[in-house]
């Protein structure tokens, strides 16, 4: 059998198996249109909103930039832990305008970027 499926979004491909070979090298191909996909779009738009915050919070708070350039950390992996990572990057970022009126923003930004990397 060329892949079976598990949980409920993920498949094991069986790459030894030529029906496994056959789905993975078409999934290759299509690699050139993701670039046109509506994933890509909205990922790619929320790395542009990342990475022009940064330096307006550096203007401001340096401290706070930094640890708001390390959030990435949090989105990782395919599937469902990918979802999970955006998921929480994306609380983690709603949460930066109202840590911006504490002095120790940084240090809670912190707090909550290593709460959400040790969830499982």
């Amino acid at each position: 059998m060329g892949c079976r499926s598990t949980h409920k979004k993920g498949t094991i491909l069986q790459t030894t198996s030529l029906s496994g070979f056959a789905r993975l090298y078409v999934l290759a191909a299509l690699r050139p249109t993701r670039r046109g996909s509506l994933r890509f779009r909205v990922e790619h738009a929320k790395i542009v909103e990342w990475i022009e915050r940064i330096p307006a919070l550096a203007e401001t708070d340096y401290a706070l930039a930094v640890e708001v350039a390390q959030c990435p950390r949090l989105v990782k992996g395919y599937g469902e832990t990918h979802e999970r990572g955006s998921q929480r990057f994306d609380a983690v970022m709603r949460a930066v305008p109202e840590l911006r009126a504490h002095d120790d923003a940084a240090v809670r930004l912190r707090a909550l970027r290593e709460a959400a990397l040790a969830e499982v």
